[in-house]
């Protein structure tokens, strides 16, 4: 069975797999999908005989084995839907059924954001499955393969599939979790250059995960997200592409927007090969910028009968509708005002949800057909939507083309798009959405050709990131900058970290915050200067965790003044006895200062299930 085979299996097997979800109204029940009459596995033998792979993935996937020797950087630039994702995955996974592994034992894929990367991990774990129907013959094989291997025991299934997100309550596998690491760029730079190990520098390890790093194939997806205020993260990353250039590590960077200026100041100094695709074969998209023209705002067009006719039409042909703005506090006020329209249709997403609410939301989406979607810039990749139509807030045009982007994503759908106005331009450069604007007025198909056809997105992205703006961007911050590149310089294999020197992948480190009710505040207060076995430490953990979430220093320092902190959060091991030491420091309020890399407890008020941290 050829390479082009394994394309075909691994898509049908994600199409299946999440019609399978949707009709059932289940999510991650691998095995009970595999052996489903409808969606399993010989239902989407038959559908993967009539996939054609695109001549580009093909061409792509040589590429990848042919440089894999080499450890040559290999850049794709193809527009959204055309099947990018499957792109890293298929010649790896293919590894296993030549039983030759010539590009690397392990593959590390990583994203910007946290709620991408858990839609990553169950997107490569059906692609594992699809790899086994590959090799086996049935589902009896299969499952005997897996219990063997020990991925399957009392019917539940653990795939050797790693997710590193960055939490500081959960013990990363910091990337020896599996032959296949998905994770957030952030854990994974952290662990490279030694923040991030377990047990701190008592590791001896502490190089494990640079050397794990080096021997894989890295694949860094979405990387036009990484652009900040400052340009600071792909400045950071151009340093440490060209240490793991050096090497002839084999990296994959994929990225459907990326304007020329980021791609020149990330890959600066290094060595590569750029594989564009022009087209898209995906459904057409109506762009509507009156809205826009008449500088009308989200809260005050989302009334409009005519448009609540069409989102209540997707509705009733079980399709999502997307309404996507820029702030947190605005998709808060959106969601509780048509709430109230569309009751239990809706759903909320963005980046300041614990983990709890945010797979709550993310399982909604995967089981249901035909919800009204209320969701930041998180939604903007990686998320694979059955949309037909999108509100969205003016935004870069890079965000723009990939918001859009979600929807249609099929040859012959169609969707439609509406653009309207913002009330300021945060958390953007106002130079950036002023041009964006002026540019759109100026010609109302310029989205849609850029959507289909990535000369026509390139030279829309070029004509707003100007090198001149990006210069004036690094220019106000770059103090921080010069730290992380004396750090980085300092750093040596098999050596403690430098000391005394903040390396920084962000403009901004960030804290783990801890939402609590009135009764689980008061629980962990009783904890104060407990000691815990493993296990009831594990337990405790696991509760943290799932009501956690990361956010920058600066936005837990607002926090504080507004006196929405309980406390900050220790656990310390004690020494040869195998247990677990819990420690609350709850100082007088005006006295808190947060530092990066802490926990914190959240007053009960701050934070409200479904919605996220209140309005600061």
């Amino acid at each position: 069975m050829s390479i082009s085979d394994l394309i075909k299996l691994c898509i049908s097997s994600w199409d299946h797999y999440k019609k399978y979800s949707k009709e059932n109204g289940v999510a991650r029940k691998f095995i009970e999908w595999l052996n489903d009459d409808r969606f399993g596995i010989d239902q989407l033998k038959k559908y993967a005989e009539n996939i054609t792979p695109y001549y580009f993935q093909e061409k792509t996937m040589e590429k990848i084995l042919e440089y894999s020797l080499e450890g040559k950087i290999l850049l794709i630039k193809a527009p959204t839907a055309s099947g990018k994702t499957e792109i890293p995955f298929i010649p790896f996974l293919n590894q296993l059924c030549t039983k030759e592994f010539r590009i690397a034992p392990r593959l590390i894929y990583s994203l910007p954001l946290r709620s991408l990367s858990n839609v990553m991990w169950e997107r490569a774990s059906v692609y594992l499955l699809g790899t086994l129907i590959r090799v086996f013959d049935d589902l009896g094989e299969i499952e005997i393969f897996l219990k063997e291997k020990g991925w399957f025991e009392k019917n539940i299934l653990k795939l050797p599939i790693g997710l590193e997100t960055g939490s500081l309550i959960k013990e990363g596998d910091f990337l020896y979790g599996g032959f296949i690491t998905v994770g957030t760029i952030d854990a994974i730079i952290y662990s490279y250059v030694t923040q991030r190990i377990p047990g701190g520098l008592r590791n001896p390890r502490l190089s494990l995960p640079s050397g794990l790093l080096s021997t894989s194939l890295f694949v860094l997806d979405e990387v036009q997200m990484l652009q900040d205020e400052y340009y600071h993260s792909p400045r950071i990353l151009n340093i440490i592409l060209n240490q793991l250039a050096s090497i002839h590590m084999p990296i994959i960077i994929m990225t459907a927007t990326m304007p020329n200026e980021l791609k020149n100041r990330m890959l600066l100094g290094i060595d590569y090969e750029e594989i564009i695709e022009l087209q898209s074969r995906r459904g057409m998209v109506l762009i509507d910028i009156n809205f826009l023209k008449r500088k009308e705002r989200m809260l005050r067009i989302l009334v409009q009968k005519e448009l609540l006719k069409k989102i209540e039409n997707n509705i009733e042909l079980g399709k999502h509708s997307l309404i996507v703005v820029n702030k947190v506090s605005t998709a808060i006020k959106i969601y509780k005002e048509i709430s109230q329209i569309f009751g239990d249709k809706i759903v909320l997403i963005h980046g300041k949800l614990n983990v709890k609410d945010r797979e709550t939301a993310e399982e909604k989406l995967e089981k249901e057909k035909g919800l009204v979607v209320v969701a930041t810039q998180v939604v903007e990749s990686g998320y694979d939507f059955d949309a037909g139509l999108i509100i969205t807030e003016v935004a870069p045009p890079d965000s723009l083309i990939q918001r859009i982007g979600r929807i249609a994503r099929k040859t012959g759908e169609l969707g439609e798009a509406f653009i309207v106005d913002v009330e300021d331009t945060e958390p953007y450069h106002q130079k950036i959405i002023d041009a964006t604007k002026n540019l759109l007025l100026e010609d109302e198909g310029l989205i849609g050709e850029a959507l289909q056809n990535m000369e026509k997105s390139q030279m829309l992205l070029d004509e707003i990131y100007k090198k001149e703006y990006v210069d004036e961007f690094i220019k106000s911050e770059n103090l921080k900058y010069v730290h992380s590149l004396h750090y980085l310089h300092k750093l040596r294999l098999f050596s403690l970290p430098p000391e005394g020197i903040q390396f920084t992948f962000r403009p901004e480190m960030y804290v783990t915050l801890i939402t609590t009710n009135n009764d689980q505040l008061s629980k962990i207060r009783q904890m104060q200067n407990n000691v815990l076995t493993r296990n009831e430490f594990e337990k405790f953990r696991e509760t943290l965790e799932m009501n956690s979430l990361n956010v920058s220093v600066n936005f837990a320092r607002s926090l504080a003044e507004k006196g929405l902190l309980y406390g900050k959060l220790d656990t310390s091991p004690v020494y040869g006895e195998g247990l677990v030491r819990v420690t609350i420091a709850h100082e007088d309020k005006k006295k808190q200062y947060i530092h990066p890399l802490e926990i914190w407890l959240l007053e009960p008020q701050a934070y409200e299930d479904s919605l996220g941290i209140k309005e600061v």
